[in-house]
């Protein structure tokens, strides 16, 4: 089966045949730093890309309307492709971006976060991948939800993150040491079943922490919150931890 290809562009047939496109919104706009932008393309609903590459550059943004937090999602799934250059997506609200199987998703010189903490959710599972540079994010890390990873690969170099979300589930002697909010020069986490990289990036906001089903020790950071489940163990050296709410029976108080 061939991949399709396609590519977010300023014509107006785009508006007209993209399954779930809601038509031409904006005028050109300009960015604070002199990027001037094509019109905005409104998409409505959930906007799933499937074994297929989409790519957003400067000559058509995207708007993506929603009546409050999470309400939809971008979903790219079974070997897709979302990038996103030179360009940004918006919304009045936090949307989430969720990555399936060997999906990808590339963010080159552009903005997922217009509007302060109402940015992309990013939700990376399965054998997905994120490559991000000189851009900003709202929340972004591992960021598995409730599952396990087969392995995920995740680069960030020269990005601003709103929020850094490490999700550890079934690992056992698993070290986090030296992450925190503020400038990190150099930075990397791995393990079995992912690799996280931060160079030169700044975490505005906060660093947070879903535990499941496993053994973790923070060495040397600076945390908001942590969240571990039954049965996780949890040690902390030379650390600050905003707080610590234990999860139990999928319910965090």
């Amino acid at each position: 089966m061939k991949r399709k290809c396609f590519f977010v562009i300023l014509f107006l047939v785009l508006a007209i045949f993209l399954p779930g496109c809601g038509g031409i919104v904006t005028p050109p706009v300009s960015s604070n730093n002199g990027a001037t932008y094509g019109p905005e393309l409104q998409i409505s609903g959930d906007w799933i890309i499937d074994n297929e590459t989409v790519v957003v550059t400067s000559e058509q943004p995207i708007y993506f309307p929603q009546d409050y937090h999470e309400q939809h999602r971008i979903i790219v799934r079974n070997d897709g492709v979302l990038k996103i250059t030179d360009s940004y997506i918006r919304s009045d609200f936090r949307f989430l971006l969720e990555l399936y199987d060997t999906s990808k998703l590339i963010v080159e010189n552009s903005n997922l976060e217009v509007k302060e903490g109402n940015g992309a959710v990013i939700t990376n599972m399965d054998n997905s991948v994120i490559e991000a540079k000189n851009s900003q994010l709202d929340y972004v890390g591992i960021a598995s939800g409730n599952r396990p990873l087969s392995y995920t690969t995740v680069d960030l170099y020269n990005c601003s993150i709103g929020q850094l979300e490490l999700d550890f589930f079934d690992l056992i002697g698993m070290v986090v040491e030296g992450i925190e909010t503020g400038n990190i020069e150099d930075g990397t986490i791995s393990s079995e079943k992912f690799r996280l990289t931060l160079k030169n990036c700044v975490v505005r906001r906060e660093v947070t922490s879903w535990i499941g089903d496993a053994e973790v020790t923070f060495k040397n950071c600076k945390m908001g919150q942590i969240s571990p489940d039954e049965g996780s163990e949890v040690n902390i050296e030379n650390s600050t931890i905003r707080e610590i709410v234990p999860r139990v029976s999928g319910y965090s108080g």
